[in-house]
């Protein structure tokens, strides 16, 4: 596909590998809330300092390869855990049942790329309130997203959850210059209307 780069391809992968660790972590309790919350720590730290000029040697290198123009290394990474760290705290807080979770990384994790996939690889017409996104590429993530769903709740409340939370993916959200990434809307979104809706 003409389309994709080898990074794409790399950092779509990285997408869906580093959150099924993280599920696999939670899930099977190898890990308690204080580990991820100094992993998250070593990583912050980690970005901060390829950001101030520390020389990381091979995945220093690896990192600004892959990476995006944004502000910070690993930026999406960071939003990622980040968001996976504050949603675990609230499903501990709150005693929620760990479907919570899994439900809103998976959506995350294969309806993000999926619309990342069709709509570069194979979508012709753009969003008309959103020029970097096309309507088949939305539609895949939300199609995907409701799929994810059905593994969790009734047909019903699944095409609501898919529909909306992939709607964040076409939203661009802003708190001054700093743009709030889907790797916290998407799953942030799923998480809250679970709440909501059940």
């Amino acid at each position: 596909m003409k389309n994709f780069t080898k990074k794409d391809f790399i950092r779509k992968a990285m997408h869906v590998s580093f959150g099924t660790i993280l599920l696999f972590l939670f899930y099977y309790n190898i890990l308690e809330l204080w580990h991820f919350l100094v992993l998250w720590l070593v990583g912050f730290s980690f970005s901060v300092g390829l950001k101030l000029g520390l020389n990381a040697g091979f995945i220093g290198r690896a990192i600004q390869d892959l990476d995006k123009d944004d502000f910070m290394p690993a930026q999406g990474m960071l939003y990622y855990y980040s968001t996976f760290l504050f949603l675990v705290f609230l499903q501990n807080h709150y005693g929620l049942d760990k479907d919570f979770i899994l439900h809103s990384f998976l959506v995350l994790m294969f309806a993000d790329p999926a619309s990342f996939i069709a709509g570069k690889g194979f979508g012709k017409t753009k969003l008309p309130f959103h020029s970097k996104k096309t309507i088949l590429g939305t539609a895949t993530g939300m199609l995907v997203a409701v799929v994810v769903s059905l593994l969790f709740v009734s047909p019903i409340i699944a095409i609501v959850i898919g529909v909306l939370s992939m709607t964040m993916d076409v939203i661009d959200v802003k708190i001054g210059n700093l743009e709030i990434d889907d790797n916290f809307l998407i799953p942030s979104a799923v998480f809250v209307l679970r709440l909501l809706l059940l």
